[in-house]
């Protein structure tokens, strides 16, 4: 009885460990360290929402974020490069990021051909101020959700809280910021003068007045002179800083704006994001407790445990932030269409259709940046019926084809086991503008199926899914707005 009894033991805690491990493989936090936050168009911010599956910077739904204390990496480093090297790998880690090596082994080559012009030779150092910024993160203990955010949750209006904070947010960041300076010198002979790098260098760490006396300062300005010493600076990720004065023009101006480098880089909310740390809404402790998920819920007679509410509610909530994108993908086709469409007429009809003189004339594409379609071309495709067809591709997706959001979406967010009837008034699509979504009483007023059915059960919300890519015709996308070459 007793072997039976730890054997069954045995069996139940294994089952356990197997649904925690189940879990902890759709929740928790995810790393990001590739092109998706280190993009400059991209506007990472702590507290912001994020989709994984459409890659989307959301709205920011914490209130007063406070900031965990941050750590830094400080490195001061001077090496000699070789300017006719076709190696990057010896500057790439010297710089510390692919973003300045290209600049760097930009700046060399420019000063080794114009020497080379003179009959002599170039020979570069790199100095770099190098900080990494890391354990800036939210604080959850103290930061709470927006009050509008948190009144979404309130009345069960989980679409609108995704569309607007996204089923992630940013928890932590990471960023690097530079400040790179590139000392070019000339010889006469290939050869590096040795003895003249070893004096820059102690020139360079001489940071305090009186470290060298005025004759040895002199001798070695008129040396760098002789050999046409230059100083070349860039830099990533700096803070704006009132006091701080950059340019260098010689050694002593260098030391002064690497010191106000540095401290333009103690700004944790400044620098080149490098990572990013987000993490499903359905793990913070207040969207759980004012969406009320811990509450008791029965799925065919059985309660459905939290942690898998956890992780249909995080399944479900990219699929809506897609869904949502996708609406609004067909909105703003329509609206690049009409515009564009407006453009030409306002500018170049004559008489109600298109001036014979600028038919013919070629328009840049945008795409390719090179000679395109003639503007009668475009005109053809931005026919009245062409334009009216992307509005009515917006409408079938929206709430009026088969399959559509709005059927979708309220399927979804009804409770499996509550009856099917027809939602109040009518459904959330009409005039171009409107917001785009379906409200919590179009759910029976209840909105609790979004985290006990996934998405993927349900046929309605199936076959939204295979619609979801939606493009412009080629010649719109590629000319519009039109510009005359």
């Amino acid at each position: 009885m007793n072997r039976m009894t730890r054997t069954n033991r045995m069996k139940c805690l294994c089952i356990v460990a197997a649904a925690l491990a189940a879990s902890a493989a759709h929740a928790g936090p995810t790393l990001i360290r590739d092109s998706r936050v280190m993009d400059l168009a991209t506007t990472p911010v702590l507290g912001r929402g994020y989709s994984l599956s459409t890659n989307t910077f959301q709205s920011a739904c914490l209130k007063d974020v406070v900031i965990t204390e941050p750590s830094y990496d400080f490195q001061y480093t001077f090496k000699e490069i070789e300017s006719t090297s076709t190696s990057t790998s010896s500057v790439t880690t010297s710089a510390n990021g692919s973003y300045s090596s290209f600049w760097i082994e930009a700046t060399a080559s420019a000063s080794a051909t114009v020497a080379q012009q003179n009959g002599r030779s170039a020979h570069s150092i790199l100095v770099t101020l190098n900080v990494d910024t890391y354990y800036a993160s939210v604080n959850e203990s103290g930061t709470a959700l927006s009050q509008s955010a948190a009144a979404l949750l309130t009345n069960q209006d989980v679409p609108g809280f995704f569309a607007a904070c996204g089923p992630y947010y940013t928890r932590g960041i990471n960023r690097n910021a530079q400040f790179v300076s590139v000392f070019t010198y000339e010889t006469a002979s290939s050869k590096r003068d040795v003895a003249f790098e070893a004096q820059l260098q102690l020139q360079l760490k001489g940071f305090g007045s009186g470290s060298f006396g005025a004759s040895t300062k002199g001798n070695f300005s008129n040396e760098a002179s002789s050999k046409n010493l230059t100083i070349t600076s860039r830099g990533w990720g700096l803070g704006k800083d009132q006091e701080a004065t950059l340019v260098s023009y010689d050694l002593e101006t260098f030391k002064a704006a690497v010191k106000r480098a540095f401290i333009s880089t103690q700004n944790p909310l400044t620098g080149r994001v490098t990572a990013i740390e987000v993490v499903p809404w359905v793990e913070n402790t207040e969207f759980q407790n004012t969406l009320n998920l811990r509450g008791q819920d029965l799925v065919d007679g059985k309660e459905v445990p939290l942690y898998e509410k956890k992780d249909i509610l995080t399944f479900n909530g990219e699929f809506l932030t897609e869904a949502e994108r996708a609406a609004r993908l067909r909105l703003n086709m329509y609206y690049k269409a009409k515009v564009c469409k407006n453009q030409i007429a306002s500018n170049y009809y004559q008489n109600g259709k298109l001036d014979d003189r600028v038919a013919k004339a070629r328009l840049k594409n945008h795409r390719l940046a090179k000679p395109g379609i003639t503007l009668g071309e475009l005109d053809q495709a931005l026919s009245d019926a062409a334009v009216a067809a992307l509005w009515t591709s917006y409408e079938s997706y929206l709430h009026k084809g088969t399959p559509n959001m709005t059927t979708c979406v309220t399927e979804l967010l009804r409770e499996p086991s509550a009856p099917i009837t027809a939602p109040a008034g009518p459904a959330t699509a009409g005039a171009p503008g409107a917001p785009i979504g379906v409200p919590a009483a179009a759910n029976n007023g209840t909105g609790r199926g979004v985290f006990l059915q996934r998405f993927s059960s349900l046929k309605a919300c199936a076959d939204l899914q295979k619609s979801f890519s939606a493009t412009l015709p080629e010649k719109i996308e590629d000319h519009c707005m039109a510009e005359l070459l």
